[in-house]
């Protein structure tokens, strides 16, 4: 089963994005009106701000529309999401999946029963956080299905159907 990045709420965070810079211009063209010069400097700050943190983010976004790979992956061998960097979570080393939901956004906690072997994979600083948070009791990975198309409902039926007793609720 291969989830997708929804192109409808992708169209929409560009909007959003667009919005964005939008206003930055405006702050950096309009500064001088608007302040009369007693915070000229920081509406300048402001705009370059605005526009360059939501360029960046708008250039991201864009490129996730044109992705053209999923974003999550579950088959016979196991759980890859491409955004970890941890590559395929084997359904052997899985120990538990449980599902969460905080603020609408919806997800599954992976616990495995020896993260030893995938943390390795990890790079530096994200081994040391993941290594840390394990022994905080809180899950080796998390897969976010925000704004992913079908929604963790598929997902849910498609562990249970393959993977029975894996998910822990």
């Amino acid at each position: 089963m291969k989830f997708h990045t929804s192109k409808i709420k992708t169209v929409g965070l560009l909007f959003i994005w667009f919005i964005v810079i939008t206003i930055g211009i405006e702050i950096l063209i309009d500064s001088q009106k608007i302040f009369h010069n007693s915070n000229q400097y920081l509406a300048n700050l402001t705009g370059c701000f605005l526009v360059l943190v939501s360029g960046f983010l708008c250039f991201s976004t864009a490129m996730q529309f044109v992705r053209k790979m999923p974003i999550i992956v579950f088959d016979s061998e196991g759980i890859l999401d491409a955004r970890n960097g941890i590559g395929v979570i084997a359904w052997n080393d899985i120990d538990s999946l449980s599902l969460f939901s905080v603020y609408g956004s919806t997800g599954i906690n992976v616990n495995l029963k020896e993260p030893d072997m995938y943390l390795n994979r990890l790079n530096g600083w994200k081994r040391v956080s993941t290594k840390n948070g394990i022994s905080f009791g809180l899950p080796f990975t998390v897969i976010p299905f925000l704004g992913l198309t079908p929604s963790i409902d598929s997902a849910k039926e498609y562990i249970r159907s393959r993977q029975p007793g894996v998910i822990r609720e």
